[in-house]
């Protein structure tokens, strides 16, 4: 591992851009509140980004970045929780005995207190890369178990990801070379 990095570039890699966006910022966020020096891939390119290899390494050369922090979301398994604490669904069909009564409708009111809860455990890959030769650095997979909405899910896996730095020396580095 390099013995200084001074700066990371943040890379969330979903589907949907606002998702990624909302996870480098988070991200970027609990990198500075640690005294880093961290940015957004999206932010730093603009709307719409085209992300790929040239854009990527256009956007380390310009920042002077010395690391990569990629991360994307590996599995989501969602569990559903039903329970129905009464039901009442009796339809009365309307008697058709001339045309006026297709007109008419008189059913009953259908009635159900369904309550759902849905759990997500979700895992995400993570890598660093050192920005100079595109070495691997280090390989991170986090879960976060039946977790019931994504801020929870993001702030948790990030606040893993930050300890983890710091654990293994990383954020020690990356503040020594200030």
């Amino acid at each position: 591992m390099p013995s200084s990095i001074s700066s990371f570039l943040v890379l969330g890699i979903n589907e949907d851009t606002v998702d990624s966006r909302q996870f480098e910022r988070l991200f970027v966020n609990a990198l500075s509140d640690q005294g880093v020096k961290a940015y957004s891939t999206h932010k730093e390119l603009g709307r719409n980004p085209t992300i790929n290899k040239e854009t990527v390494t256009q956007l380390v050369k310009k920042l002077e970045i010395d690391a990569i922090i990629v991360t994307r979301l590996d599995s989501v398994e969602v569990e559903i929780d039903e329970t129905v604490s009464r039901s009442s669904n009796r339809v009365q069909k309307p008697q058709f005995q001339n045309l006026t009564d297709v007109f008419v409708y008189e059913y009953q009111d259908i009635s159900v207190d369904l309550d759902m809860s849905l759990a997500a455990t979700v895992s995400l890959s993570t890598e660093l890369f050192f920005a100079k030769n595109g070495e691997l650095l280090l390989q991170l997979k986090t879960t976060s178990f039946k977790r019931t909405d994504k801020g929870t899910i993001e702030t948790e896996s990030i606040e893993k990801l930050v300890q983890y730095f710091k654990k293994s020396g990383v954020l020690e580095r990356v503040l020594k070379s200030f």
